[in-house]
C-alpha cells in the first residue's frame, strides 16, 4: 500500500505519449511533364473559336494528347478537340465529332483512326480523352482506362511545319479551319513522348475537377 506522499510523486511523473502507428504521407499522383498545357481553367467554345499554339512535337515515332471535356447534349455533333496538319498530306487530331470518340492519323499513304461511340452519359458531364502513338500503334483513353487500340502505319505524322490548334482542326490545303468544337475544355496537353497505362491514370487523377 502506498501513502499519500507516493501517490503524488507517481502522479507528477511525466506520462509516456503513446503516438499512433506512422503513416506514410500519400504522395500526389504524378506523370511525365508535358511538351505544353493549356485551360488550367474550364474555357468554352462557342462553334467559331480556335486557340493556336507552336509547334512542341520533336519525336515523329510517340507521342500524345489529352483533354478534358465537357459536350453538351443540346450539340452532339460537337466537333474537333486538338489537331495538326505538319504537311498538306498528314494530319493527327483528336476528335469528338459525328458521335464518336475519335484519334485520327493521315499519312500520304495511310488513313487510320481509333475510335468508339460517345456513351450516353458523357453528355454535360467532364470527360478526359487521352491518345498516345507509339511504334505505330495508337491507343484512346476514356477517363485514365484504355477504350480501343490499333496497329497501323502511323509513322512519321507529327513531322515538323504547323503549330496545333485547340478546338478547330485543319481543311485539306492545311490553311483554313472547320470542325469547330462547341463545349468546354481544360488540360489539354502534349507530349514528346507517349504516355503509359499508368501514366494517363495518374494525368487523370492529378487533374479531374
Amino acid at each position: 500500500m502506498f501513502d499519500g506522499q507516493e501517490l503524488i510523486r507517481r502522479a507528477a511523473r511525466p506520462r509516456r505519449t503513446i503516438h499512433p502507428p506512422w503513416i506514410p504521407k500519400e504522395e500526389p499522383p504524378t506523370f511525365p511533364a508535358p511538351a505544353g498545357m493549356w485551360l488550367p481553367e474550364p474555357t468554352t467554345f462557342n462553334g467559331s473559336t480556335k486557340q493556336s499554339i507552336g509547334q512542341f512535337i520533336s519525336d515523329p515515332q510517340q507521342g500524345a494528347l489529352s483533354a478534358w471535356i465537357k459536350i453538351p447534349s443540346s450539340n452532339p455533333t460537337t466537333g474537333t478537340i486538338i489537331s495538326r496538319r505538319p504537311t498538306p498530306q498528314t494530319q493527327v487530331s483528336l476528335n469528338a465529332i459525328g458521335g464518336n470518340y475519335d484519334f485520327l492519323c493521315v499519312t500520304e499513304n495511310n488513313h487510320s483512326r481509333v475510335q468508339i461511340p460517345i456513351p450516353n452519359t458523357d453528355y454535360n458531364t467532364w470527360v478526359m480523352l487521352t491518345a498516345t502513338i507509339q511504334n505505330n500503334v495508337a491507343t484512346l483513353f476514356r477517363n485514365g482506362m484504355q477504350v480501343a487500340q490499333n496497329t497501323s502505319n502511323y509513322n512519321a505524322f507529327w513531322g515538323v511545319g504547323t503549330g496545333f490548334w485547340i478546338g478547330a482542326s485543319y481543311t485539306a490545303n492545311g490553311g483554313t479551319s472547320a470542325y469547330y468544337f462547341v463545349g468546354d475544355m481544360h488540360h489539354v496537353g502534349i507530349w514528346n513522348i507517349a504516355l503509359t497505362a499508368d501514366d494517363v491514370m495518374n494525368l487523370y487523377n492529378a487533374t479531374k475537377i
